[in-house]
């Protein structure tokens, strides 16, 4: 008999390249995409003048969700670590091999056909005039828009963050050249160097400004590169100091908790204090390997299947979104007396319209995408469809 959270995990999980899975990445990644979609959500759960801003909860949860554009930022530090993961290992075990064909490839396999299947399908089903938008679609297909017109995707707003993550795969190679360093307080200074600088550069910007606008600065690379660098520090934790293997322990939950609590608080005062969200960002990422609540809840299945599809949540959720909040809006107007029922609502009819699609798209896209073969794969069943008799034939 096949249990239904056996079927769940063999169906829905994430395939990986290497066949190393950890489950607290996935985890992490539920974290991210959930803060992503309620903050993309803020404007539909509390209508500005319409939800009761004496409540210090109601102020509370508006000001949290408000908050969830960090999750974008959450995803930049997993990507640091989990892409740079493998590379470290190998320079650690003494091999300086670039190995940049299959590293690309790979790249290219697994993230562009989703990526160029969510950018079809919204200019050509979502009502953008086809020849007025051409030039923003062939740029955002190059991961350009930002650089080429100084403004997020017209096609799909959120597509600026992969442009950014486009970026990094390009120098991740040869940035994590830092780990062919044998000194483990010397590798790890030239990491923590590296974001002192880039905070640095982001409180004087003005450095840059006659070369490079406020916009393009602040969502490249050069801009977001240091949310990537504290990946790289827990990656040599992780392999230097844990031997891949985390030791658990209650004090890592206290850790954990203060992390995951000062982050919109370190947030609100960013500033010149940024440096305080990486190390909000580092407690809570170290609580989640290391403590033993924290480890075994982000390891649970459901979060771990919902992680594990979070590029197709974060390239299709706008939408899912939004056609929610138009149909709330055509039965239940916003007004001060409907807020909490459409609250209530909205978070349930966006996460079940939004899982829905999600899996679907997910299981026909982007998983088959998770595989390594699945070019000869595709190539070979198109090759017997070709060649093979015609049933009729005698």
């Amino acid at each position: 008999m096949i249990r239904p959270g056996r079927w769940l995990q063999d169906s829905m999980t994430r395939v990986t390249s290497s066949g190393q899975f950890i489950p607290q990445i996935d985890g992490l990644r539920f974290a991210a995409i959930l803060s992503v979609i309620l903050f993309h959500m803020n404007g539909w759960l509390f209508p500005e003048g319409l939800w009761p801003k004496g409540s210090p909860i109601w102020s509370s949860v508006r000001f949290l969700t408000g908050k969830g554009y960090y999750g974008v930022e959450l995803f930049f530090m997993i990507s640091g670590f989990i892409l740079v993961l493998p590379m470290a290992e190998r320079h650690l075990r003494g091999d300086r091999s670039l190995r940049i064909k299959p590293y690309l490839t790979r790249r290219l396999t697994r993230l562009e056909p989703p990526y160029i299947l969510n950018l079809l399908i919204f200019w050509l089903l979502c009502g953008y005039p086809l020849a007025a938008t051409a030039g923003n679609l062939g740029a955002s297909l190059l991961y350009a828009h930002g650089l080429v017109f100084n403004a997020d995707s017209a096609i799909n707003h959120v597509a600026w963050s992969l442009e950014v993550e486009v970026q990094f795969y390009l120098v991740a190679p040869f940035l994590a050249f830092v780990f062919a360093i044998p000194s483990v307080r010397l590798r790890r200074g030239v990491i923590l160097a590296a974001i002192a600088g880039l905070i640095w550069l982001d409180a004087h910007q003005q450095v840059l400004a006659p070369y490079i606008s406020q916009f393009r600065y602040s969502t490249t690379l050069l801009g977001k590169g240091v949310f990537f660098l504290p990946g790289f520090l827990l990656a040599d934790v992780y392999l230097s100091d844990w031997q891949s293997r985390p030791r658990e322990g209650w004090l890592w939950d206290v850790l954990g908790l203060v992390g995951w609590c000062a982050i919109p608080a370190a947030l609100e005062i960013r500033g010149p204090w940024s440096w305080l969200v990486l190390a909000a960002q580092w407690m809570a990422f170290v609580g989640v390997f290391r403590g033993r609540f924290f480890s075994w809840l982000f390891s649970r299945i459901l979060l771990t299947i919902i992680g594990g599809m979070c590029y197709t949540l974060y390239l299709y959720h706008p939408r899912t979104i939004c056609l929610t909040g138009v149909l709330l809006n055509r039965f239940l107007p916003e007004t001060a007396a409907n807020f909490l029922p459409r609250l209530l609502l909205m978070l349930v009819m966006s996460a079940v319209f939004t899982l829905l699609v999600c899996s679907t798209l997910f299981l026909l896209i982007e998983r088959p995408c998770m595989r390594k073969d699945w070019p000869a794969r595709l190539a070979n069943w198109c090759r017997a469809r070709l060649t093979a008799p015609d049933s009729g034939d005698k």
